[in-house]
């Protein structure tokens, strides 16, 4: 009987070992997505195309925004806040902070109707993902500095977007 406890024994703690063995590679690879993106960004949920309504902020109507969100940590969208003759498309930069969380910094060039330049947008904030993933909530601030260098006006604004 002792030779047969010997042997459940060692069975065990063979048994433990090689499971240890392989959970080390899936620990790591979960630590390492879990790090933040200091590195350029090959796979993230976020990533893809969404539809975002922008409600009335700071004086302006409410409109609508196509957003893509870039592997590598980099975004770019189009709206139709006003003619495309008057602004630029955005371009910006997203990071991961958190589960299913995540900052933008992009920028938006602006003129006149005479084509006058105004200024440059700065769009900052956070976007939450959903846990479905196909929903976007976006809260930021949108602040417009003028070609000399001083703000010309500061807001907050939010966004509801679906994927595309």
């Amino acid at each position: 009987m002792a030779d047969t406890q010997k042997s459940l024994s060692r069975r065990a703690i063979v048994v433990l070992l090689i499971g240890l063995v392989a959970f080390l590679p899936v620990d790591y690879l979960h630590s390492a997505e879990r790090a933040s993106h200091a590195k350029p960004v090959f796979k993230d949920p976020l990533t893809g195309q969404w539809n975002c309504a922008i409600p009335p902020a700071g004086g302006a109507p409410g409109f609508t925004v196509i957003k893509s969100i870039h592997v590598g940590g980099t975004e770019s969208e189009i709206d139709n806040a006003v003619p495309p003759s008057q602004e630029s498309p955005t371009v910006g930069t997203w990071a991961n902070t958190g589960p299913l969380a995540y900052s933008q910094n992009a920028y938006q060039m602006s003129w006149d109707p005479s084509g006058n330049f105004i200024g440059t947008w700065n769009y900052s904030g956070s976007m939450n993902l959903t846990r479905d993933l196909n929903g976007l909530s976006i809260q930021g601030k949108a602040t417009l500095v003028g070609a000399n260098g001083n703000v010309i006006t500061s807001f907050p604004f939010t966004a509801s977007c679906t994927r595309l």
